[in-house]
Parts: structure tokens; C-alpha cells; sequence
């Protein structure tokens, strides 16, 4: 799309490349590859940054009564949090678990992403200047899909992405990505651990929650 509407603009006519002075031999970098894997780390044992000072704490709904669970143990610690179904624009502290719905096809995946933007949109401009904070949580097998063992989850590892880039656009926000393994836990038993990682997981921007109990 982006072709055809400069050509457009250009008359049909497809532009001619500009001349491009040969590199000298010396100053052309070695290809490099570079690949990510997950290591092993301790909780810090403290809460990600603002959490206890969020005005209006907000945990969006994932189909599968996790996030009613979140809310309790967020409500037991003294946070003021809320269920709710789209993300206001006047929240202060965001916990996205749409990652964590049962998805059937990359249609729905690709959906919840969408959602995702949606939901980092609406609080966008203030986070960018005020700060608060903002967690999404999905499940791609605990290690964001880097063992390749949740092909059918592969679409999901959009949500994460965004919050990369929120980092980025968002220097005074608290910002965390975890990735949790719900396999044969219940609701309850995963939702206790999404809390657990929001009070004792510090800063960490990505962390994966596997089954095995490893962080």
C-alpha cells in the first residue's frame, strides 16, 4: 500500500534509485546472529514500580475466571483493583490478561491482540507524560514461546511486543510482560501466581511463569 501511494503521488512513474558510492571493504560489518533465550532468575522480592501508589487499578477480563482471582489477591493486599471489560482512559494501572483467553484460531489470537492495543491506547497520552503502570500477561508456555511447544499460541506473542514497544514510548511507566504456563493449574492457582510475580517480581520487563515453577 505504501508503494502504490507513492507512486501515485510520483504519476505512475516508479522513482529512479539514487546513486549509492560503493563501500569501502574494511568499514562493512561482519554478519552477525543473535538469539534469545530465557535464563533463570530470583524474584527480587519486591512489587513492580508504582503499584502500591496506583489511584485506579484496573485487571481486564480473560474468559477463563482468572482474572477474578487476580482481583482478589490484588483486593487482599490493599490495592483497590477492579474487574472490567475495557480498559478506561482515567485508569492508572493496567493488567491485561487477554493473553490468557482460550484462542481456536489466529483469528481470535490476532483479536486479542488488537484488544491489547486497544486497551494500551486508551491510557496512552497520560502514560507517556505521567507514568503508571501497565502489565500484560499471556500464556505462550512460560517462556514466550521459545521452545516452540505452543505453535497453536505462536499469534499471541503480539501483546508482549506492544509492551515492548510501550517501554520504549512510555519512559516513566512501570512496565512488565509475563508470561505464564496456565497448563493444568486452575483459575485460582494461576491467578495467585500473576499476583505473586506483581508484588515480588520487581522490575523485570519480560518474565516467564512455566509449570515447572522456574522463573
Amino acid at each position: 500500500q505504501i508503494v502504490e501511494h507513492l507512486r501515485g503521488q510520483l504519476g505512475g512513474a516508479s522513482p529512479a534509485p539514487a546513486a549509492v558510492a560503493p563501500r569501502e571493504a574494511a568499514a562493512v560489518a561482519p554478519i552477525q546472529r543473535f538469539a534469545t533465550r530465557a535464563h533463570a532468575e530470583v524474584a527480587p522480592g519486591m512489587a513492580i514500580g508504582g503499584l502500591g501508589s496506583v489511584q485506579k487499578l484496573v485487571v481486564t477480563d480473560d474468559g477463563r475466571g482468572i482474572a477474578k482471582h487476580v482481583v482478589t489477591g490484588l483486593l487482599q493486599l490493599g490495592l483497590a483493583a477492579t474487574l472490567v471489560t475495557e480498559v478506561p482512559a482515567d485508569a492508572y494501572g493496567v493488567v491485561f490478561l487477554g493473553g490468557l483467553r482460550d484462542v481456536a484460531s489466529e483469528e481470535q489470537a490476532i483479536a486479542v491482540n488488537r484488544e491489547a492495543f486497544h486497551a494500551a491506547k486508551a491510557v496512552a497520552a497520560r502514560f507517556a507524560t505521567d507514568g503508571g503502570v501497565f502489565v500484560t500477561v499471556q500464556d505462550t508456555g512460560g517462556d514466550f514461546g521459545l521452545s516452540g511447544e505452543h505453535a497453536d499460541r505462536a499469534w499471541l506473542a503480539g501483546v508482549a511486543a506492544l509492551l515492548r514497544t510501550a517501554a520504549r514510548e512510555w519512559p516513566k511507566a512501570s512496565l512488565k510482560a509475563v508470561d505464564v504456563e496456565i497448563a493444568d493449574e486452575s483459575a485460582e492457582q494461576v491467578g495467585r501466581r500473576i499476583v505473586q510475580e506483581l508484588v515480588n517480581g520487581g522490575a523485570t520487563l519480560e518474565v516467564g511463569l512455566p509449570r515447572s515453577g522456574e522463573r
